[in-house]
């Protein structure tokens, strides 16, 4: 007879091996900004010097970045980033860079950022915890006066 554990069992083995692993706890919001720093930011960088010294590049130009789900790969985002020379239209789920090659590093700015259309309203309801930038985007947004 196999001794078949419950999925209870599996929870608190799972729980108690990553309580062994990590003496502190992690919050969400550290990863995130781990990933953000070390692998999104890195990657709108890389963006941004693969164009340095292109001609069509030395104008203040525009990086849209977008997460999706892998098709394939559950509970893994790809960040995808698209550099054009136009501001998009703002839609749901788009975060908006800018960067003018004239200013260096001090060239990239934040535009916008808005998160998917179904967690408006979570952020809407919890906005004295939300980050006041992202707050204003989405205001913005539903008033229609984010550009």
């Amino acid at each position: 007879m196999t001794d078949k554990k419950t999925l209870g069992q599996m929870m608190w083995e799972t729980q108690a091996e990553h309580n062994k692993t990590f003496e502190q706890p992690i919050e969400v919001g550290e990863v995130v900004e781990e990933i953000g720093n070390k692998e999104v930011m890195t990657a709108i960088w890389k963006a941004i010097h693969d164009r340095e010294g292109l001609p069509q590049w030395n104008e203040k130009y525009y990086i849209v970045l977008f997460f999706k789900k892998n098709a394939i790969l559950h509970r893994v985002l790809e960040a995808n980033i698209h550099c054009r020379h136009t501001a998009p239209h703002c839609e749901p789920g788009l975060t908006l860079f800018s960067y003018d090659p004239h200013l260096g590093s001090k060239g990239l700015k934040l535009e916008w950022v808005l998160p998917r259309k179904g967690a408006f309203k979570m952020f809407l309801k919890n906005r004295e915890n939300s980050d006041p930038f992202l707050m204003s985007c989405i205001d913005r947004y539903l008033k229609g006066t984010l550009k």
